[in-house]
């Protein structure tokens, strides 16, 4: 009988290939046994879903007809190892629809129901498992020259990191620039990159949008209208990369990318632009099939295949280094923007007072608010003014016995801080020096509001209801 050779040097192969990864296998690998009646479960229910279920119907056909075929062939009769057959599969489906989200893999085992499966204890030790990971955090700390570091290893659902993710946040509020450490992120949560986004930008944007073949329907993904704690959209932020960086983590750079938001650094990333998620195949096998393909608002297209290039190529081992030499130059030329930005408006305040007093005097208060507000405004945009020093400005004004000038930037305050109970105290101050007790009660009524403990505010109401 004649041997087809293709199929012989196939057969040959799979031997070799066989042979050679039993010698690295442990005691327990060895085994795990695949049996022929589990290789055509495997084939026929995963040429079934990738028909079904495959973001590009034509290629989950191409690769379901693909595999039936080679199983007919006999090419997988010899590959007994479990562990074998997922790696070997995984590379025949790939070798056709060249997307490296799919892949084949032996389901991990988790405690469970002497019943079977259960769906509450699935997602308790998932939850287990991912805390006892940090949510993905494996380093967040403050480097030389108050520059902020984030070694981030995969994106959890926002439903169990999403309080994780604000500590980081906040954690790196008052840092001078941001690294975001992606060099081992294999991807994850869409709506945990939407989250994380939404902390660097300050107005709405429009980041990715994802298509589901199911459905035939498109979800886009914008920054989120309320976040928990404070944006940081004018910190300088630093990607790290590597040919690792996979999927989820590749959204999150090219998010940033696409927006001038960050300068990425490293390698070229690994090119998986289809999300989707792991289903079950058999009772030992599953396979990440992507049922959707990301579409950047402003490229109209995604990194499929082709991976995400960085800004500043190097090798990943040499990435936070650059990242930091580059950190290091672009903080320094901030802060001496910063420090004339302050001179400057602290001149522009002293020039205005003069022009404010003017106005006051010629019986225009509206104008004067108008103008003291336009500078505070700015100063507070530019993140030189913050609560605590408009008061102090307004307190200076009081010390020179400049009333009207104070009651100005306290009423700023209130507008700029309208849930912080000293704003109130110090408007009610400034009222009860311009002798409109009226205003001054309303104002220390509304700072004990917010704040019930504020010995202050009870003081005075006291004392102006009294007299």
């Amino acid at each position: 009988m004649r041997i087809n050779k293709v199929l012989f040097m196939q057969i040959v192969g799979l031997l070799i290939f066989n042979l050679v990864s039993s010698n690295h296998l442990s005691a327990q690998e060895k085994i795990s046994v695949v049996t022929k009646s589990e290789k055509k479960e495997f084939v026929n229910n995963a040429s079934e879903r990738l028909i079904e279920r495959y973001v590009f119907k034509e290629i989950g056909e191409e690769v379901a007809g693909y595999i039936s075929r080679r199983y007919e062939e006999g090419v997988y009769d010899t590959i007994t190892n479990a562990e074998n057959f997922t790696r070997f599969m995984t590379e025949e489906i790939q070798s056709i629809s060249h997307d490296k989200h799919m892949r084949v893999r032996l389901r991990r085992s988790r405690p469970q129901m002497e019943s079977g499966p259960d769906p509450i204890l699935d997602q308790y030790f998932r939850t287990l498992e991912s805390q006892a990971e940090n949510f993905g955090f494996q380093k967040v700390e403050i480097l030389e020259n108050n520059v902020g570091y984030v070694d981030f290893r995969y994106f959890a659902s926002p439903f169990v990191a999403g309080d994780r993710v604000f500590a980081v946040m906040s954690f790196l509020k008052y840092t001078d620039a941001i690294i975001f450490d992606l060099r081992k992120n294999g991807g994850g949560n869409p709506e945990l990159i939407q989250l994380m986004c939404s902390y660097l930008f300050d107005e709405k944007v429009h980041l990715n949008s994802l298509y589901w073949r199911e459905g035939d329907q498109t979800v886009e993904y914008w920054t989120l209208d309320q976040i928990e704690g404070e944006r940081m959209p004018h910190i300088p932020v630093y990607v790290l990369t590597s040919h690792y960086t996979f999927s989820g983590a590749e959204e999150f750079t090219y998010n940033l990318k696409t927006r001038n938001r960050a300068t990425i650094i490293g390698e070229t990333t690994g090119g998986g632009a289809n999300p989707g998620g792991m289903q079950q195949i058999t009772e030992r096998f599953g396979m990440f099939i992507p049922t959707g393909r990301a579409i950047n608002p402003v490229t109209g297209t995604n990194w499929e295949g082709v991976g995400v290039e960085p800004d500043i190529k190097v090798e990943a081992d040499s990435a936070l280094a650059v990242a930091l030499k580059k950190a290091m130059l672009v903080v320094k030329e901030n802060k001496e923007k910063k420090i004339r930005n302050a001179n400057d408006l602290v001149t522009n305040i002293h020039i205005t007072e003069n022009e404010v007093e003017d106005l006051i005097q010629a019986g225009k208060s509206d104008k004067a608010t108008e103008k003291l507000f336009q500078v505070l405004e700015l100063g507070k945009k530019e993140g030189i003014l913050n609560e605590i020093s408009i008061n102090r400005l307004g307190y200076h004004f009081f010390g020179k016995n400049k009333n009207e000038l104070a009651l100005i930037v306290f009423k700023f305050n209130v507008k700029a801080y309208p849930e912080a109970f000293n704003t109130y105290d110090s408007l009610g101050e400034a009222f009860m020096k311009l002798d409109n007790i009226e205003q001054a009660i309303l104002n220390y009524e509304k700072s004990l509001e917010l704040n019930p403990n504020n010995k202050n505010a009870d003081r005075m109401l006291e004392k102006l209801r009294t007299n």
